[in-house]
Formats: C-alpha cells, structure tokens, sequence
C-alpha cells in the first residue's frame, strides 16, 4: 500500500515531466492543459496522496533505524533477504521479521 502511493505520485511526476518536454514555452496553454487534463491527477487526489505519503514518512520515521533500513533497503531499492542480511550483518530471518514489523506498523499508522 504504502509502495503504491509512491508508484502513483512518481507516476504522476513522470506524466509531467514527459508533458513538459513534449511541449515548449510558446506553446498555447489551453492546448496543453487539454492534452494533461485526462491524464494527470485531479487536485483533491494529489492532496490526499501527499497527506498519505506525509503519513508514511512519519510511520518510517518512528521505526527503529534497523527496522526502517529493511524496509527501505527492500521496498525502494529491491534487494533481496540475502542482500539485506549480508549488508546489514543480520540474518535472513531475521529480515524477515524486521520487514513483517515495519509492514505492521506502517499499516497500522496508514488507515484505509
């Protein structure tokens, strides 16, 4: 879930950029914001995202650090137990339980 969110809001940050280089500032602006309209999120949908991700980051930052970097370490940059273990100097099991710790709590503090 938490991932999620920030899939659409990187999505969403793509969508712009790629409408940004398409078209040039002498563009009309009436032509781009149709061509945008359909695909970009609507104000009160960025603004719950943002108020959702605002949740997450709070939820990450009162996890332990050794909890919070197996979540991230997992989540954001896709390593794999092994490599979390290795990297960390933990055991595989015990990422596993770390990661299962830091998905309860972010669940927890992030209501449907």
């Amino acid at each position: 879930m938490a991932f999620r969110i920030a899939v659409n809001l990187a999505i969403d940050h793509q969508r712009k950029t790629i409408v940004r280089d398409r078209h040039s500032a002498t563009d009309d602006f009436d032509t781009i914001a149709d061509t945008v309209a359909s695909a970009a999120a609507q104000p009160e949908q960025i603004l719950m995202a943002r108020e959702r991700l605002s949740r997450l980051n709070s939820a990450l930052n009162s996890l332990p650090a050794t909890t919070r970097t197996v979540f991230l370490l997992h989540g954001s940059e896709g390593l794999t137990y092994s490599e979390i273990a290795e990297r960390l100097g933990i055991s595989k099991s015990q990422v596993n339980k770390l990661l299962a710790e830091a998905m309860r709590h972010c669940s927890q503090q992030m209501p449907d």
